[in-house]
């Protein structure tokens, strides 16, 4: 309808009709102003504001105040650039980046025992930069990984800010090294990946002269955050809680055997032990995927769990997994901490075959996307599970299957980049699984608690793990208690060397003198348990010690 047309109708109206008009007119406005719960609006910026943190923010926060200058959740990348690096373009990228995303400049406090974020003005971004040309090509190498080891384990002041660490290595004219750090709880793997497109996109601009080629963003992660706390609420709120109530309902702790007595408080000291699978069983794993119209995830989540049953000997067997947690497209271009975690609960009792584990995981994994948006924490604190230090609730392993880093998607024009691996020596969960699948075949690494485990322990499990999935790759129909997953050297070590319990000794060996070879032998294995007590030989052989000078103090001797 052309303007004239309208305006010819609007005349035509009768005063009655225009005031019936002009109130249907102001009520659509009115709607209009509300903005929809579903849809994320940006509040009105005031400058140094304070706002809710989101629920994961919340999390990490209160797991800051329990663990000040803990480093267990920094997230950290090193990139190594081969060609010739125009840095001021490369420090300009850094600053754009920052200033577009409120997340990178926010900080924490605490109002009357609540977190806040503290949303702070943009500053320039420094870039700090150190040569190593003077060094040889081994040396370099020695302070890069030192260098990168000790941003990725130094600790950030959530108060103070601020939450994000560049670093650039010159090593010579054509060759440096960029390390990234950040909190969790600003980022996560997601957004390091969104971190670096940007920064190539913005680096190609800046050296040649040229304008951001990125529009601005319409939301910043603070937006995020009020909207979370808006709309995961009400009846959306009570049906989510309602379905993970039924499935965690009474979950137990995993008991894996440990070498280690499980000590009162999580350290959070880790390592990590990389393993890779033959391409001929990748190939295997995705087959057998295909043929049952499940995930490659699917299938290596219900191999672990096999695992996990098989070394406990429990039936209810509970893996913890992450998930983007980017429900709302707008979000997907977001630096923040979106992820959530979900907790996979399978029930293999009665020695299930493999396909139908199989069938219960995808199951349960499509009951858990289905369910996916109400926060990890806010689900613990609703299941009433006691708060342990010495293990994490719901779960204790957590299973990862990554998409492998494609470099080719953040390149830089002129330069050759390289992703450097990052050692770690932290482990949040008893043990974290992560694989990825790289050019047809899957790697990955046991990150593991180094106060439960020892690593020549995780190298068995990483070889009893690989031949259990070989096992139900080859045979998916066989039960899950018949898999056969110790090799040839380890049957003949139980059956014939550890069965034997007889052992010679001196002949003018007395009991204690063995008893002391053989706490010095053993000295931090599990010498007895008693329910949730356990004591290594060492300190059986301490308190022993103790108990026999309590003795002699009250004057009892031998035969007394």
């Amino acid at each position: 309808m052309t303007d004239k047309k309208l305006l010819s109708r609007l005349a035509s109206l009768t005063p009655e009709q225009r005031e019936a008009l002009l109130k249907q007119l102001k009520k659509k406005k009115s709607e209009g102003a509300e903005p929809r719960k579903d849809t994320i609006t940006p509040f009105e910026r005031r400058g140094n504001d304070r706002v809710a943190m989101s629920y994961a923010q919340q999390r990490l926060w209160f797991i800051d105040q329990l663990q000040s200058g803990s480093a267990s959740y920094n997230i950290s990348a090193a990139l190594r650039l081969k060609g010739a690096l125009d840095v001021e373009a490369l420090r300009m990228s850094f600053d754009d980046i920052v200033r577009r995303h409120e997340v990178l400049r926010t900080t924490f406090v605490s109002e009357e025992g609540q977190g806040r974020q503290v949303i702070n003005e943009h500053q320039r971004w420094e870039l700090p930069t150190i040569s190593l040309e003077p060094l040889s090509t081994e040396e370099q190498e020695e302070v890069i990984k030192a260098r990168f080891k000790g941003d990725a384990h130094t600790s950030f002041d959530l108060i103070n800010g601020p939450l994000l660490r560049t670093r650039l290595i010159r090593l010579s004219s054509t060759e440096h090294v960029i390390i990234v750090s950040m909190h969790h709880i600003i980022s996560d793997g997601w957004s390091m990946g969104v971190f670096i497109r940007e920064m190539a996109l913005l680096y190609d601009a800046y050296r040649q002269d040229k304008a951001s080629p990125l529009q601005e963003l319409d939301i910043q992660y603070a937006d995020y955050s009020l909207w979370q706390r808006e709309w995961l609420a009400g009846e959306r709120l009570d049906r989510q809680l309602s379905y993970w109530k039924t499935r965690l309902d009474g979950v137990p702790v995993l008991e894996l055997p440990t070498d280690f007595p499980r000590p009162p408080v999580h350290s959070y000291d880790g390592h990590n032990q990389p393993f890779q699978l033959s391409r001929e069983l990748t190939a295997a794993l995705n087959d057998l995927a295909r043929q049952q119209g499940v995930t490659l995830f699917m299938v290596l989540l219900a191999g672990l769990q096999v695992l996990l049953h098989r070394y406990s000997g429990q039936d209810d067997i509970c893996v913890g997994t992450p998930i983007a947690g980017r429900i709302r497209p707008e979000v997907e271009k977001l630096i923040g901490c979106f992820v959530n975690t979900l907790a996979i609960r399978s029930d293999l009792k009665n020695n299930p075959s493999f396909l139908s584990l199989l069938k219960q995981v995808q199951q349960n994994l499509t009951g858990a996307y289905d369910h996916q948006d109400i926060p990890f924490e806010r689900l613990v604190d609703e299941l009433g599970v006691a708060r342990e230090m010495s293990h994490t609730p719901l779960f204790q392993v957590m299973f990862v299957l990554q998409n492998a880093t494609n470099t080719g998607s953040f390149s830089l024009p002129g330069l050759e980049i390289e992703l450097l691996p990052e050692e770690s020596e932290t482990s949040k969960f008893d043990i974290t699984i992560n694989m990825r699948e790289e050019n047809g075949q899957l790697k990955g690494d046991f990150e593991y608690r180094t106060d439960l485990f020892l690593g020549q322990t995780i190298g068995r499990m990483l070889g009893h793990f690989s031949r259990i999935l070989a096992q139900l790759a080859e045979n998916p129909e066989q039960g899950v208690d018949d898999v056969d997953y110790l090799p040839a050297n380890e049957k003949q070590q139980l059956l014939q060397q550890w069965h034997c319990t007889v052992t010679s000794y001196e002949r003018d060996s007395d009991v204690l003198d063995v008893f002391q070879q053989v706490c010095e032998e053993h000295a931090q294995r599990v010498a007895v348990v008693s329910g949730e007590i356990s004591l290594t030989y060492a300190q059986l052989n301490n308190m022993s010690g103790h108990v026999a000078h309590a003795l002699q103090e009250k004057g009892i001797r031998p035969g007394s």
